[in-house]
């Protein structure tokens, strides 16, 4: 029997189906329906994935994962109508607990705050109770509204926090088209614990809120993160528009050691004169990237405390396993065609469009990347890097149709618990999937007659559709795609056979339908 992994890799995005297992947990939504949770457990670095149930929620807009920590993870689901009810308001929230023998799922209890996912942190208790935490912004500046639900209480609290003790001044100056770095906004959320329950604010550029949660008067904290000085010396000194921070940099706390790990990746590329035929983005030429590691022992308001670990360039990462080396060369660094059908050149690591770092919050010289081809490929796969030995760690992780994310943020998140042994996973939460792209809508379903439901991602055994059309309209295409997914949700025997290549849409278009078979993650 092969053995459960100690810790799992998830989407940010769930998939809207059923796969019943000892992970399923149930409750019911807002309206009294039956829903459920389940785990698809996989071996890192492929994802795992979390499957959502119900008759009442909104097929159009998938379920999503907004915190994880140790056993426990917070969804949102939609029980709108429609891919526009993507409100707070539309959603229940519920709490889902792994456990190897007696999982759980709590809804919970309106009315909740109106808040971002990136607000918002979740802190598991040593007596079995949980904290949710939300920080908003107000126009006021270093002042915050605090929403406090305890699992115990079943209930909101607000109360008005500010910075008490602000990081550190910048150390240099920050040029013009960097000026977004002045202010704190959150692009994701850290728990340490401890007596006073510390949750902390991440802003990937700038630096992180702290706050104890369970203090009866609780403030804030600042402890600055270091600055992206490549970042704020480009365009002769003038500087560069810092977009999410998630992109380049990720962070973790250490559990084992009690300290914060940060990742920042360095891209040495240059946009070329046009852009790509298949994206519609703009091409840009990667000659190298880099990773480099720090840690901080004391999380004060000083950028002192920040220590440089290493630095590891792809230019001298090692393939040296024969393994590796040919899934890399027959699909990631494969040529890519150039045009009137010449072949292209060999790719290597170096040339690769690489995102969303991700520390590992049980082993902290490992690295997850996700690596592209080009920039906004729809291919993507993703890369364990070894940081201690210069090496990539384990065959790659090739997600076959991954869109490009347009709706929401790609970020990563990581968390420590114990071992899978006991359904107590540790999560990392890659935004991977989205049912939309820039370029049109891709759906998957399962075949499987327990599973007739729209995927996220492709599963072993299943069926993946791309539908591919011109540009258009979005709300054209939005209502297709709508309409194409709730016909095979009541009619899976429609599936369309090989031959049938083609659907008409609206505005006289036609989508072309791909039906390929999904290799096995």
């Amino acid at each position: 029997m092969e053995r459960r992994p100690d810790w799992i890799l998830i989407n940010t995005i769930a998939v809207a189906g059923r796969n019943s297992n000892v992970t399923t947990a149930t409750d019911r939504t807002r309206n009294g329906k039956i829903i459920e949770v389940s785990l698809s457990l996989e071996h890192p670095p492929h994802p795992s994935i979390v499957f959502v149930h119900s008759s009442d929620m909104n097929m159009c807009v998938p379920p999503d994962i907004i915190y994880t920590v140790e056993d426990l993870l917070l969804l949102a689901v939609s029980m709108g109508s429609g891919p526009s009810s993507i409100s707070p308001d539309d959603c229940d929230y519920f709490i889902y607990r792994a456990h190897n023998s007696c999982p759980s799922l709590q809804r919970l209890q309106r009315p909740h705050p109106y808040f971002n996912d990136n607000d918002v942190g979740l802190l598991p208790r040593s007596d079995g109770q949980y904290t949710i935490a939300a920080l908003i912004t107000t126009h006021s500046l270093n002042h915050y509204q605090l929403y406090v639900f305890h699992s115990q209480i079943q209930s909101w609290s607000c109360s008005t926090v500010s910075v008490e003790a602000p990081q550190q001044p910048f150390p240099v100056k920050i040029p013009r088209r960097s000026i977004r770095i002045h202010r704190h906004l959150t692009s994701t959320v850290i728990t340490i614990g401890g007596k006073g329950g510390t949750i902390g604010w991440v802003d990937h550029w700038r630096g992180i809120l702290f706050c104890d949660v369970l203090d009866d008067k609780p403030s804030l904290r600042g402890v600055p993160l270091p600055l992206p000085l490549k970042e704020l010396s480009e365009n002769n000194g003038k500087g560069f528009s810092l977009g999410p921070g998630g992109q380049r940099r990720g962070i973790a706390f250490i559990r084992k050691k009690g300290c914060l790990k940060f990742v920042h990746l360095e891209v040495d590329a240059v946009r070329l004169p046009y852009k790509d035929a298949e994206t519609g983005a703009f091409s840009f030429r990667v000659d190298n990237w880099a990773l480099t590691t720090w840690s901080n022992k004391q999380m004060t308001d000083s950028y002192e405390d920040w220590h440089q670990d290493c630095t590891v360039k792809a230019s001298d990462i090692r393939i040296d396993n024969p393994a590796i080396s040919q899934a890399l060369e027959s699909g990631l660094l494969m040529p890519r065609p150039q045009e009137h059908g010449a072949a292209g050149e060999q790719l290597t690591l170096q040339n690769l469009c690489v995102s969303q770092p991700a520390l590992c919050g049980n082993d902290e010289n490992v690295i997850y990347l996700v690596a592209r081809k080009k920039y906004r490929g729809m291919g993507a796969w993703i890369l364990a890097i070894d940081m201690e030995n210069v090496k990539i760690l384990c065959l790659p992780c090739h997600c076959r149709w991954l869109p490009v994310c347009t709706l929401r943020s790609a970020t990563v998140r990581s968390h420590n618990s114990s071992s899978l042994s006991s359904m107590s996973p540790v999560i990392h939460s890659f935004s991977l999937v989205t049912l939309a792209s820039g370029h049109g809508w891709f759906a998957s379903w399962a075949t499987d007659a327990a599973a007739n439901s729209v995927l996220c991602s492709p599963l072993p055994t299943s069926t993946t559709v791309c539908c591919r059309s011109p540009p258009q309209p979005a709300p054209a295409l939005d209502a297709f795609v709508a309409a194409f997914i709730t016909n095979l949700l009541e009619k899976p025997h429609a599936l369309p056979r090989a031959a049938d290549r083609t659907l008409q849409i609206p505005g006289n278009s036609t989508a072309v339908v791909e039906q390929l078979p999904v290799v096995a993650l």
